[in-house]
C-alpha cells in the first residue's frame, strides 16, 4: 500500500490537479465501467463550504458498458459457466485497455449477484487478477443498495419526508425505505429498511420463464413479488406514508430509462430527458404493458417489434444488414425477454405502491463509487465506504 506522503506526490503531480478515479460494475447481466476526472483545488476550496453537488465536481471521461450474461444458468447450477466467464474476461480486457490509456489514481471494481450466488466465483475472481490485473471485490446486497443510493443522491429532493428507492438488476431487485431531511445544500437521507428481492431480468428470464413467452408465468411472478413486497411495506408502515403523500419513488435500471424513453416517444435514447425526471407511473405501467404484450405474441422467429425497435435492438442494428435475418430475429427476441422481465417486476412493484409519480435515475452502483472514491480524496483518508 502507497504510504501517506507518496499519495500527496502523486496528486500534486496529477495534470491540472484533476486525478483520474475509475469504477467498475460486474453484474449479473453487464459490464460497465467508467472513468471520471476531479477538480482536487475545487474539492478543498469547498470543503468548509456548503457542498455543492456531487456531479458538479466530476467529469466523466471513458466509459464502457456491454452485455455479458455473466449470471446465465446461474441459478439452476449453482455455478458460472465457462462460455459466461470467457465473455467477462473478454469485456474486462477491453475495460482494462481504457484504464490503461487514462492515469488512474483511486479505482474500485465490485461484483454482485451472479458472483455473490456461484460456487466457482473465486475462480473467475483469481483469473481475472491474473490475467488481467484488477482485483474484483464481491460485495453484499446492502452494500450494492448503499452504492445505488449513494449514485442516486443527486435525484433525491428534500421536498418529501420519504422515499423509495428501486434497483432491477440482472439477479435481484433492491428496494430501499428512506429517510429525508433537508440539509446544507443537499438532502439528509438514511436508510430506514431494505430488502433484496430473489428477481432479476436475468434470473427470471432464465430460471422461471425459462424463454418462454408465457402469461400464465409472468402472472405468478408478478403475484410473488407484490406478495413479498406487501409484506414489506406493512412491516415500516409504507402505505400509510404513500396515502398522504409523503413519498417520493425514484428507480435506477436499464428497464425503466427504457420504458420512460418509449413514454416520450423518443427516437434514440437521450440521458438528459430522463435522468432525474418524473414520470406518471401509470403511463410507465401502460408502456411496458404494451411491450410485454408483443413479447407474448413474439417466436424466435417472428418478432412484434413495434417503436420500441432501437431500444431493444441498440447498436446490433447498425450491424446487421439483413433486418429479417434469423440471427437477428433471435437476438431481437432475447432482448425483448430481459425487457419483459423487466417489466414484470417494475410493473409489480409499482400496482403494489399506487399511483404515484416515479422518478428515473440513469445512476447507479458505478456512480456510487465514484461519490465514495470523491470523498476518500477529499479526506485524503482510506475509504471507510460508510455512508
Amino acid at each position: 500500500m502507497r504510504s501517506r506522503a507518496v499519495d500527496d506526490m502523486v496528486l500534486a503531480n496529477s495534470a491540472s490537479h484533476a486525478p483520474n478515479i475509475a469504477a467498475l460494475d460486474l453484474g449479473t447481466n453487464s459490464c460497465r465501467l467508467l472513468i471520471a476526472s476531479i477538480g482536487v483545488t475545487n474539492l478543498h476550496r469547498n470543503f468548509f463550504k456548503v457542498r455543492v453537488s456531487d456531479e458538479r465536481r466530476i467529469k466523466i471521461i471513458d466509459s464502457f458498458a456491454k452485455i455479458i450474461s455473466l449470471g446465465e444458468g446461474v441459478k439452476q447450477t449453482g455455478m458460472l459457466s465457462n462460455d459466461a466467464m470467457e465473455r467477462t474476461i473478454i469485456a474486462l480486457r477491453a475495460c482494462k485497455k481504457k484504464l490503461d490509456n487514462h492515469r488512474i489514481y483511486k479505482m474500485r471494481a465490485v461484483a454482485t449477484e451472479a458472483c455473490r450466488q456461484a460456487n466457482n466465483a473465486k475462480i473467475l475472481l483469481e483469473r481475472v487478477s491474473n490475467e488481467i490485473g484488477v482485483d474484483l471485490e464481491i460485495i453484499s446486497p446492502q452494500e450494492e443498495a448503499r452504492l445505488v443510493l449513494k449514485g442516486c443522491s443527486g435525484v433525491i429532493s428534500d421536498e418529501k419526508n420519504y422515499g423509495i428507492l428501486l434497483d432491477i438488476g440482472g439477479g435481484s431487485t433492491e428496494v430501499v425505505w428512506l429517510r429525508i431531511s433537508k440539509g446544507s445544500g443537499r438532502p439528509l437521507v438514511s436508510v430506514i429498511d431494505s430488502i433484496s428481492l430473489p428477481f432479476g431480468v436475468v434470473t427470471i428470464n432464465d430460471t422461471y420463464t425459462h424463454g418462454k413467452n408465457d402469461q400464465k408465468i409472468y402472472s405468478v411472478l408478478r403475484e410473488n413479488i407484490s406478495n413479498t413486497l406487501i409484506a414489506f411495506m406493512a412491516k415500516n408502515n409504507i402505505m400509510e406514508s404513500l396515502k398522504l403523500g409523503e413519498v417520493q419513488v425514484v428507480t435506477s435500471s436499464g428497464t425503466t430509462t427504457t420504458l420512460g424513453s418509449l413514454t416520450l416517444g423518443l427516437n434514440t435514447y437521450d440521458r438528459s430527458a430522463i435522468d432525474g425526471k418524473d414520470f406518471s407511473s401509470q403511463k410507465i405501467i401502460a408502456v411496458g404493458e404494451d411491450l410485454l404484450s408483443r413479447y407474448l405474441l413474439s417466436t424466435p422467429t417472428t418478432v412484434h417489434l413495434g417503436r420500441e425497435k432501437n431500444f431493444i435492438t441498440n447498436k446490433f442494428f447498425d450491424h446487421v444488414s439483413d433486418k429479417n435475418s434469423a440471427e437477428f430475429k433471435a437476438f431481437a427476441y432475447n432482448r425483448m425477454g430481459l425487457l419483459a422481465s423487466g417489466v414484470a417486476i417494475i410493473n409489480a412493484i409499482l400496482a403494489t405502491i399506487g399511483d404515484c409519480p416515479i422518478r428515473i435515475a440513469d445512476r447507479g452502483v458505478r456512480e456510487g463509487i465514484l461519490f465514495d472514491l470523491m470523498d476518500s480524496l477529499r479526506t485524503r483518508q482510506s475509504t471507510s465506504w460508510n455512508f
